[in-house]
C-alpha cells in the first residue's frame, strides 16, 4: 500500500544520501526542474508510476521500500531485477562516449557472475548501478549534444558555403565550438532571422555541456574532485575491485526519521 510520507521521507533520504542538489537530482531523473524534487520531498504531489520507475533504478532500491510497505531498502531479487534493467538498457542503447567508459572500466569476473556477485554487499552493487546510471544520462545528453552541433555546421556551410569549417565531432575543442556559434551567428544574420536568442540558447546548451559548471560536471566535481568524467569510473572500479571498499552513498546514516517515519524532518 502507497504512503505519500513514507515515500517523501524515503526519496528525500535518498537524495541526501548521494550528495544530490535538487536540481541535480532532477537532472538524473529526467525531471522538469528541481521543484519536482521539492513537490514530492514535501508530499504536496504523490509520484507518477514511471517517477517511482526511474527512481527505483537510479538508486536500486526496492519499490516496496520506497512506497513504505518495508524497511528493507535492497532486497536480492531487485538488485538483481535492476542490475538486469540497467546493463540490457546500456547494451541496447550503447553511444561512442558510453563505450569509452566502458573500455576503462575494469569489471571484475566476480561481478560478471551473478553467483559470485552475491559476494558483494547490496548497498555496494547499488552504488555500482547509481553511478553507472549516472555515466549512461551524461553520455546521452553528449550524444544529443553532438547531433545539434552537427545540425548546426551543416547550416552553416550550407548558407555561407564555408567548406573550409571543420570540427571535430565527437570531441570538438572549446576553440573549434567558439567558432561555430560565431559562424552560425553570422548565418543567421546573412539569413536575416533573429541571432541573439538562438547564440546564447546554443551558448548555454552546447558550451556549457562541455565546459562549464552543469549539473553532470557540478555533481562529478563534488563526488569525485575533478571534472573529468573517467573520474566516475575509477569509483565504480574501485567498488568492484575493492573487497574491503566502504559504502559510497549510505542511507544507513541517513537520520532515522527520513528512513523509518512518515514525516520529513526539517
Amino acid at each position: 500500500m502507497f504512503s505519500r510520507a513514507f515515500f517523501s521521507n524515503r526519496f528525500k533520504c535518498l537524495r541526501l544520501a548521494h550528495s544530490l542538489s535538487s536540481s541535480q537530482c532532477a537532472y538524473f531523473l529526467h525531471f522538469k526542474s528541481k521543484g519536482s524534487i521539492a513537490n514530492l520531498e514535501s508530499g504536496n504531489f504523490s509520484p507518477q508510476v514511471d517517477n517511482l520507475a526511474a527512481i527505483s533504478s537510479l538508486f536500486a532500491v526496492s519499490l516496496d521500500w520506497l512506497i513504505g510497505s518495508t524497511n528493507t531498502p535492497y532486497t536480492a531479487d531487485s538488485m538483481k531485477s535492476i542490475e538486469d534493467y540497467i546493463w540490457s538498457t546500456i547494451s541496447l542503447n550503447m553511444n561512442p562516449f558510453m563505450s569509452e567508459y566502458l573500455e576503462h572500466m575494469c569489471i571484475s569476473n566476480e561481478y560478471k557472475q551473478l553467483d559470485q556477485r552475491e559476494r558483494y554487499p547490496l548497498p555496494v552493487r547499488a552504488n555500482i548501478v547509481f553511478l553507472t546510471s549516472l555515466l549512461f544520462t551524461i553520455s546521452e545528453e553528449m550524444l544529443s549534444m553532438l547531433d545539434k552541433i552537427k545540425n548546426i555546421k551543416n547550416e552553416v556551410k550550407r548558407t555561407l558555403k564555408n567548406k573550409e569549417l571543420t570540427i571535430d565531432e565527437l570531441t570538438p575543442t572549446h576553440e573549434e565550438l567558439k567558432t561555430l556559434i560565431d559562424a552560425y551567428d553570422l548565418s543567421a544574420r546573412k539569413k536575416g532571422t533573429a541571432s541573439k536568442t538562438k547564440k546564447t540558447a546554443l551558448i548555454n546548451e552546447v558550451l556549457e555541456l562541455f565546459f562549464e559548471r552543469t549539473e553532470p560536471i557540478a555533481y562529478t566535481q563534488k563526488i569525485t574532485k575533478s571534472d573529468d568524467y573517467l573520474s566516475v569510473v575509477e569509483l565504480i572500479n574501485h567498488l568492484m575491485n575493492d573487497a574491503d571498499t566502504r559504502i559510497l552513498f549510505d542511507i544507513s546514516k541517513q537520520p532515522i526519521k527520513l528512513r523509518e517515519y512518515g514525516r520529513v524532518e526539517q
